[in-house]
């Protein structure tokens, strides 16, 4: 609580996934310094991540679940890309299934109303 959260799992075979991350890596980049964490999780080998995040220049951060992860369930999601925004005070606000353009304008605005 206390922070916009920005929370995707992803996989780097899944192509909606790729194909989304150029969009969240402009948003990352654009509110990096604002009230918000993004939180990208991958099941995935943590060097196949790091190597395709290095190769892809994303500056967002990945992070990888692993068997010692807790994600509450009610996150859990049948497939990926799956998006959660949740706001400072922890209510689920979005949830996306599959690919979008998370640095369109009206998605930014609704970003930067719930930063402030």
């Amino acid at each position: 609580k206390g922070k916009v959260i920005f929370l995707n799992f992803w996989a780097t075979w899944c192509m909606p996934c790729v194909a989304e991350l150029p969009s969240i890596n402009k948003l990352y980049n654009q509110f990096k310094n604002d009230d918000i964490v993004f939180l990208l999780i991958s099941k995935e080998n943590s060097e196949k991540v790091k190597s395709y995040q290095q190769r892809k220049n994303y500056d967002v951060p990945f992070y990888i679940q692993d068997d010692k992860s807790y994600i509450p369930r009610m996150y859990f999601s049948p497939g990926i890309p799956t998006t959660f925004i949740i706001n400072k005070k922890g209510a689920i606000i979005k949830a996306s299934s599959g690919a979008e353009d998370w640095d369109d304008k009206e998605f930014v605005e609704t970003v930067r109303e719930l930063v402030q």
